[in-house]
């Protein structure tokens, strides 16, 4: 090991997939890969997660810790050492078991969730399967100053990268369609200095208590929110009307998994996540999808079409803004008809989804967890369009983004406080984490 760094010092975390993995890019033809820069991106997002809770509540602010632990651009940041460009530790990735490609082609919800992935008749990108183990080393940077050598990472920022791997390890992922379940992750081991500092649940209950502590021990960190709202996606508690961060274990209602028809479905729905992860994009496709001649692309169900206004906007019956394009934009009906941000970033024409969907692994069961960031969704400055083949003056399709209320995803799991939806999830007993209310 180089001598730039402790062997004392490194972070070591080992990782399982707990769902099909996608790397590169669509038409790569190498094997797939999980990359160094693919971890710390991942890493960052997380680290990102829990700051609200450690008190940061600027970008500014926010971008200026991150800078000094994770590194910049030469032209945007420097390290503490007064460079530009390197962040406080390097990171390395390395191959521990290889579970081999995906082979078999998917079934209609896996289509659903995995939008892109699948193309004429083939996986479009390389994959590694669920089961494939991999460890990522954190080897914090030493450097010599007047008064000897130090490390670049102090004892709060060592804290900070353990936390965000846990986090990263109980409800992340990497890889392609990484918001929809596939590349999810499950944390197996993490040792700090020579000691174990992560127990691995061994059922619900132990899974969430772990989860619930992570997050709420950064947030005893910080101050209390005065009103604010995080312009990132965060852990936040919420405030006065304002619902915070949902996390939950969910489960398939059983009257909709006795309509699906599919006994061996049933029967391995939480023994191979293929399959609970089909079940999901099923059940979230008769959720939001106004379908085809009344029926939607799975196991020949009907449509539910809980959003005719929807429907009536893409045929230009009506002006208003699709309600749920609160799950992400842009987002397409037709060929000519599709709800896109108009953003300040040139070159930027999308914003995530706030929905992110984990699927777990338990000892040898799989569960799906179900998270939702209700921070701010675009920049203040930010409008919303339609881009459409059917309405006349365009300036009449520009829409703010207080016109859009997450309730519409918040009625996935049936916690709507404006309407109620037909839903064919349910919240896990014991399995509801933080539902935005009770957690302030």
């Amino acid at each position: 090991m180089s001598a730039a760094f402790r062997p004392s010092d490194v972070i070591t975390a080992r990782f399982e997939l707990s769902a099909p993995m996608f790397s590169g890019q669509e038409g790569d033809k190498g094997p797939a890969e999980i990359r160094p820069t693919e971890i710390k991106a991942a890493l960052r997002f997380w680290w990102r997660a829990l700051a609200w809770g450690r008190g940061v509540r600027t970008l500014q602010a926010l971008k200026e810790q991150e800078d000094l632990l994770f590194g910049a651009a030469a032209d945007e940041g420097r390290n503490g050492a007064g460079g530009r460009g390197q962040g406080a530790f390097l990171l390395r990735v390395r191959m521990k078991h290889n579970a081999g490609e995906i082979q078999s082609p998917p079934e209609p919800g896996l289509k659903y969730v995995g939008y892109g992935l699948w193309n004429k008749n083939k996986w479009a990108r390389p994959s590694l399967k669920e089961g494939s183990v991999f460890s990522v080393e954190i080897l914090p940077r030493w450097i010599t100053c007047k008064t000897g050598r130090r490390s670049l990472m102090d004892e709060d920022q060592q804290s900070q990268i353990t936390d965000a791997l846990k986090l990263f390890g109980l409800v992340g992922g990497v890889g392609g369609r990484v918001r929809r379940g596939f590349g999810s992750v499950t944390l197996t081991a993490l040792t700090h200095k020579g000691e174990a500092c992560f127990t691995r649940p061994k059922n619900l209950q132990e899974y969430c208590q772990i989860l619930k502590k992570l997050v709420t021990d950064n947030a005893a960190r910080g101050p209390e929110s005065n009103g604010d709202v995080p312009q990132w996606t965060a852990f936040w508690p919420g405030y006065e009307d304002r619902r915070g961060t949902v996390c939950t274990i969910v489960h398939f209602d059983n009257a909709w998994l006795n309509k699906i028809g599919d006994n061996a479905a049933r029967l391995n729905l939480n023994n191979d996540p293929l399959v609970l992860l089909d079940c999901v994009g099923g059940a979230f496709q008769q959720y939001r999808s106004w379908g085809r001649n009344g029926n939607i692309a799975y196991k020949g169900l009907r449509s539910w079409r809980q959003f005719q206004a929807d429907h009536d906007v893409s045929k230009g019956e009506k002006v208003e803004l699709p309600v749920r394009s609160i799950f992400g934009l842009p987002h397409p009906y037709r060929k000519a008809f599709r709800v896109v941000p108009v953003l300040e970033k040139k070159g930027k024409d999308r914003r995530a989804s706030p929905l992110f969907i984990h699927i777990h692994k338990i000892g040898t069961k799989y569960i799906c967890i179900m998270n939702i960031f209700t921070g701010q969704f675009l920049e203040e400055s930010e409008k919303i369009k339609i881009e459409s083949d059917v309405h006349g003056k365009e300036e009449k399709l520009a829409f703010d983004q207080n016109d859009l209320d997450f309730d519409v995803i918040l009625g996935l799991l049936g916690m709507s406080d404006s309407r109620r939806y037909r839903t064919p999830f349910e919240v896990s007993k014991g399995g509801l984490i933080f539902d935005g209310k009770t957690d302030r």
